[in-house]
């Protein structure tokens, strides 16, 4: 029961070879934080962006949509077609100082049932520690060492707004990653590390024109791939990953298919929608 209810929270929220061989990748010349520069102008308020989240062969298709509802609050809503018995509805609070969601707030929902709280999660500047609450009301922690961290199930969600954050786009950056460990017993959550995310090139990619970024690390188990962004706007287009997120998937791929703007009444009438469309 607890680790479907780990899955929950970020499910419905969400360099080859060792890092030793290449140090300077993992080294504090590689920015964290620092590589990022908050304006309030490139955050997409308004803007809802829909992906296509499956395994990077196409198998296992589920449908995702992102909506920054307001300056910072990023919520992700996932359902899988055709006829969805459940849906997940994440809200994610990002601190913009930390770069990083530092409350979530898992919820999920069932065709013919009302809507659950599963779990809460909330990060401790003082402590450096996330927590983490069920609805059974059990509690579990993690430390995490850096800044900023992104949670690799809530499929790299908060790192997808702050792509367009960056100072020099095309300059190597690092991010922890924190994800559930699915274990019916211990802990509930481990920090896996850090992933170095590099510039290789620009290229047009699914007829956008993309920068294309290589991430990986001892976040990613050295199990990475790219990530393409889209250059105007800053956010994902397409990213594929040898590791997967979550474990009804084998590997990790989040196709961009299109975007809209939506004010707060919309957003609820689109989510309330997916059941009644099918």
């Amino acid at each position: 029961m607890r680790g479907a209810m780990v899955g929950l929270l970020v499910s419905s929220l969400a360099f080859c070879g060792c890092a030793s061989l290449f140090p300077s990748l993992f080294s504090p010349a590689v920015a964290g934080v620092e590589a990022f520069q908050f304006e309030a102008s490139r955050v997409p308020v308004g803007i809802v962006y829909h992906y296509v989240k499956s395994n990077i062969d196409g198998s296992t298709p589920e449908r995702i949509s992102l909506y920054m509802s307001d300056q910072t609050t990023l919520e992700a809503y996932r359902w899988r077609e055709p006829t969805p018995q459940t849906t997940f509805h994440v809200k994610a609070t990002m601190d913009w100082d930390r770069l990083s969601a530092v409350r979530l707030e898992s919820w999920r929902k069932v065709r013919f049932g009302g809507e659950q709280l599963n779990a809460v999660a909330e990060y401790s500047a003082l402590t450096r520690v996330m927590s983490i609450e069920f609805s059974d009301k059990t509690r579990h922690t993690v430390a995490i060492d850096d800044l900023p961290f992104h949670f690799y199930q809530f499929d790299l969600a908060s790192l997808n707004v702050a792509f367009r954050l960056l100072r020099d786009p095309k300059a190597p950056f690092r991010v922890g990653l924190v994800n559930p460990t699915f274990a019916m017993t211990g802990a509930a959550l481990e920090y896996r590390g850090l992933a170095t995310v590099t510039y290789e090139k620009d290229e047009t990619h699914n007829e956008f024109p993309c920068r294309r970024y290589r991430i990986d690390g001892p976040g990613l188990k050295n199990k990475g791939g790219s990530i393409w962004v889209d250059k105007s706007e800053g956010h994902i287009i397409d990213l594929e990953i040898q590791l997967e997120n979550h474990p009804d998937w084998t590997s990790f791929k989040l196709k961009f298919v299109g975007k809209e703007t939506m004010d707060a009444a919309a957003w609820q009438a689109f989510m309330k929608s997916r059941f009644d469309a099918t």
